[in-house]
């Protein structure tokens, strides 16, 4: 275990989680789909998930949630949700980037391209759920428990900053 390593998955791993994981538990928080309890026990009820999910006048609004719910929410959920994310940008990057230009896509696009896109998204739901190869081989990993600790422990501290700023934030429009 070397220093440089532990900056690299710091900066290049545990922020990210922290930032996206902390922005996901805030919103889930703030929108009331989480109680601060179920984020301290651990437990995302998937009962009132798909209660609300249901209930919703406007689901559209509530995708974020859903997807990050749907791959099981917590810190696994997290992780998966920002791999399926990086895989989508890619692909999706991709397939645009083989054209030359606007009026070639416009030209050789069609109903096949876009069945392609939506079942490379489907095979990118288990790249997501194995989460941890697909970064083995994206990220300079040498120490894969290191990785693992470093993202866990900023997972954490993400989750925990989205709940003291939710209740200094409720503290603050109570008063």
């Amino acid at each position: 275990m070397n220093f440089y390593e532990i900056i690299l998955a710091i900066l290049l791993a545990g922020l990210p989680v922290a930032l996206i994981g902390g922005a996901i538990n805030y919103w889930a928080l703030s929108h009331e789909f989480l109680s601060i309890d179920e984020i301290k026990n651990g437990k995302l009820d998937k009962q009132k998930v798909k209660q609300e999910l249901r209930l919703s006048e406007k689901p559209k609004r509530k995708v974020l949630y859903n997807k990050w719910a749907t791959f099981g929410g917590g810190f696994y959920g997290t992780l998966a949700f920002i791999t399926y994310i990086h895989v989508e940008i890619i692909e999706i990057y991709q397939a645009f980037a083989k054209f030359e230009s606007f009026s070639h896509m416009l030209d050789t696009i069609s109903f096949s391209f876009f069945i392609g896109l939506i079942m490379n998204a489907i095979a990118n739901f288990i790249t997501a759920f194995l989460w941890w190869s697909y970064w083995d081989d994206i990220l300079p990993v040498s120490n894969g428990w290191l990785w693992l600790v470093i993202i866990y422990v900023a997972y954490l501290i993400g989750e925990r900053v989205a709940q003291q700023f939710y209740q200094n934030k409720n503290k603050i429009e109570v008063s």
